[in-house]
């Protein structure tokens, strides 16, 4: 844009000189002629002069012309160069065009290959996944099949046991009708539970108090010969620490021998595990099996203590030895 600016300037400037040397020479011959009608040869020398000025203005003319030319030649020059260095440019952009174009599919194809393989990852931890839910429900199957025979052989073996209890009631009442034809028809007949404490008998061994609080107090130890543990209600400053057999004596004999137990003197723990839900990991549980019933007795009856104790120990194994009967849980009846 400069290089067309400076083109136009200068053939604006030469138009007008031009216009200017061709007013200058009619002009001057326009003098020339008045000047030779009026003054003769004086006037003519003027004009002689006034063609010198002319002249040199020519000359100047030529040489602004020659200058105009060269700008030309030199404007020519800086266009081509121009040109020469905008098709560098071009070629230099097309090159980093290029170059671009090639680092856009390079990270492409890096961007490609990253997604496949966070692709092949996700995939691979779906298989596993899946084989893992596979194998859980092969499990879950298992268990259920496991279970379906376990409900079978448990019901059948309620069927046994209900059968069982139905033979044992009709043998009972046989045997009860039996034993009611010896005694009178208005005399009570003697019956007796396996495990079952008498009052008459705990006061013979040292228990104290009269024969409601014995009373009592056999009642409460009779509910320790069948519980597993301590009822809510429960009053130690009342009745003094809780009789729970199993806590109170252990058994030290094996369980296909006969059943030998033993007093508890100090307080056990053991470990129990708790059955959870399938698929979890066991829990384990501490009980403790408390002592503190058999050191009160020993601190409140002293020596008569271990009559007394030995007295529901006794008790305690008779119902142990009865208490399944013939699948029959509960009380045997004598």
């Amino acid at each position: 844009g400069l290089v067309h600016m400076y083109q136009a300037a200068l053939d604006e400037q030469a138009k007008r000189h031009q216009q200017d040397m061709e007013k200058s020479r009619e002009e001057g011959a326009k003098r020339l002629e008045a000047l030779q009608r009026e003054f003769g040869e004086v006037a003519w020398d003027e004009a002689g002069r006034s063609s010198e000025q002319a002249r040199k203005l020519e000359q100047q003319l030529e040489k602004t012309q020659a200058d105009k030319r060269q700008l030309s030649r030199e404007l020519e020059l800086t266009r081509g160069g121009l040109k020469r260095q905008e098709e560098k440019r071009k070629a230099e952009i097309a090159l980093i065009a290029q170059e671009l174009q090639s680092t856009c599919q390079e990270v492409e194809r890096e961007n490609l290959e990253r997604l496949r393989a966070e692709d092949e990852q996700k995939n691979a931890a779906a298989r596993q996944r899946i084989q893992q839910m596979e194998e859980q429900l092969k499990k879950a199957e298992q268990e259920k099949a496991k279970l379906h025979d376990q409900m079978e052989e448990e019901a059948q073996h309620y069927g046994a046991l209900t059968g069982q209890e139905h033979m044992y009631k009709e043998a009972s009442a046989t045997v009860f009708d039996a034993i009611k034809l010896r005694f009178a028809d208005d005399s009570r007949v003697p019956w007796r539970q396996f495990g079952e404490l008498d009052g008459k008998e705990l006061q013979d061994r040292g228990l104290k108090g009269d024969d409601l609080q014995v009373t009592m107090f056999a009642n409460l130890w009779q509910d320790g010969i069948w519980i597993e543990s301590p009822k809510e209600d429960h009053d130690d400053s009342t009745y003094g620490p809780p009789f729970i057999a199993m806590w109170a004596f252990k058994r030290v004999s094996v369980s296909n021998e006969p059943m030998v137990y033993e007093i508890r003197e100090e307080d056990e723990e053991f470990q129990n595990e708790r059955q959870m839900p399938m698929g979890m990991p066991a829990r384990w549980e501490t009980i403790t099996y408390s002592a503190a019933f058999v050191k009160h007795m020993r601190r409140k009856y002293r020596g008569k203590a271990d009559a007394l104790l030995k007295y529901l120990l006794d008790k305690y194994v008779e119902y142990q030895s009865h208490s399944s009967g013939l699948g029959y849980t509960g009380y045997s009846v004598i």
